[in-house]
């Protein structure tokens, strides 16, 4: 089954005949593979004759692509139908093959089948048939980027993106990738790059890998961004992260004067997960929040390490439609999602700010002095790190700042009102005496 739909669905070229009589009644399927193309209805009535052939059971049924859903709703009529699909059953199993769907992945058991709301077959029932429309229980689409911070001064930040595409999503995929050039793929990334990170390169070649059995796409980007356009375009310190194409596609007519409901459509579950490593302070992810409502549902999480980051957003539409009488809160709930950091507002990547009580250290000679003890607590009850930038003078120190002429800290951890925070940054400001420092000798 699955051979016979992939040959007159990639090899049938489609093209309408809507002309006279040719818009209504197939032209015979022997004339239709000599040709090589055909519309929907000389595919399907191509397809359905070649499953037959094999000894399967299959017709021709009539869909409509923008009001299927409703069509047990309206009085019968030749108009209800714009599109002609198939009908197979194998065994007690029945499946919607769409033969102009080209380029369509999967076997008999993962394909993603033809799914219109209701279809009449025109040779067995004589009745409207439901067509299934199941819920996505995993992500159709799921990106993730990996960003490494340099480790050395004057080494490049570097950026692994991998998208990886399933069902109907790795079909549309596979779709848009064979009608443009690899070259124009990859250059429409980076320019989307390009704007959030000014001076980015592409760090090797892109790389797509199409499992079509199994109706997965995958496709990895590499890029790499310099030293000096991180340090330009103070990227260093307010970097921005940003996930995309979360809740975007969401209708939102006018609530005004309303009073049928609004069609969200397939199912629609994706994931979008950011990594940060190799990170010089701790990062907070309070600000991001969560959105859940019977509708759609966006769900987010994030970890944080001393040296790294990850936040993961989970997007989710939970139904077909949205009842009149819940427009307004629908409508709202999709401007929430909007205003979340994933609908477009930039993470910046900063310190927490921490206004602790002053600790004080009198340093008269850094290079033979350090804490007495593994972490010396001064009488604030501010613990700090256990090493030390080299060459400073007298200095006293407060947790929040950083030098950045200073190396990366490391050490014992330091605590504030419970709250832990390790390797620390601080600042030098004037010389007192408060704590101990015994000689290295």
């Amino acid at each position: 089954m699955i051979a016979a739909t992939r040959l007159v669905q990639d090899q049938i070229r489609y093209v309408s005949l809507s002309i006279g009589a040719g818009s209504y009644i197939p032209r015979d399927p022997a004339t239709v593979l000599r040709s090589g193309f055909g519309d929907c209805k000389d595919k399907a009535l191509l397809l359905a004759a070649s499953l037959v052939r094999l000894g399967i059971s299959a017709e021709v049924a009539l869909a409509d692509l923008d009001q299927g859903r409703a069509l047990d709703q309206h009085l019968p009529a030749l108009r209800n139908f714009d599109h002609a699909i198939v009908k197979a059953k194998i065994g007690g199993e029945t499946y919607w093959l769409d033969a102009t769907n080209d380029l369509q992945g999967g076997k008999a058991h993962n394909f993603v089948q033809a799914d219109y709301g209701f279809a009449l077959p025109l040779s067995s029932t004589g009745g409207l048939e439901k067509m299934p429309s199941p819920q996505l229980t995993s992500p159709s689409i799921q990106v993730t980027e990996l960003f490494d911070f340099p480790r050395d001064p004057g080494d490049p930040l570097s950026l692994t993106v991998t998208s990886t595409y399933e069902g109907a999503s790795a079909d549309s995929m596979r779709n848009k990738l064979a009608g443009r050039s690899l070259s124009d793929v990859s250059d429409t990334y980076l320019k989307y790059y390009s704007k959030r990170y000014p001076g980015i390169q592409s760090a090797a070649k892109l790389n797509i890998v199409d499992r079509r059995d199994d109706n997965i796409v995958s496709v990895k980007e590499s890029y790499k961004l310099p030293a000096a356009a991180l340090a330009a375009n103070d990227l260093a310190k307010n970097f921005p992260i940003q996930a995309a194409d979360l809740g975007n596609s969401l209708p939102t007519p006018t609530a005004v004067g309303r009073t049928g409901p609004i069609l969200l459509g397939g199912s629609v579950y994706r994931r979008h997960t950011i990594t940060l490593r190799n990170l010089k302070a701790r990062f907070s992810g309070e600000e991001i929040k969560s959105i859940v409502t019977p509708y759609v549902s966006l769900k987010t999480s994030w970890s944080s390490t001393p040296t790294e980051f990850e936040v993961q957003w989970n997007f989710q539409t939970l139904a077909m439609e949205v009842p009149a009488k819940a427009i307004a809160d629908y409508l709202k709930s999709v401007d929430d999602i909007q205003m979340t950091p994933s609908g477009g507002t930039i993470l910046p990547m900063k310190i927490p700010r921490i206004r602790p009580p002053m600790c004080r250290w009198p340093i008269r000679d850094w290079n033979n002095a350090r804490p007495s003890s593994a972490c010396c607590s001064c009488p604030c009850s501010l613990e700090f790190p256990c090493s030390w930038p080299t060459g400073a003078a007298d200095a006293e120190f407060l947790l929040g700042e950083w030098k950045e002429s200073w190396p990366p800290l490391t050490g014992c951890p330091g605590t504030i009102g419970g709250n832990r925070y390790s390797a620390a940054p601080l600042k030098a400001l004037a010389p007192v005496s408060n704590c101990s420092l015994a000689s290295r000798a």
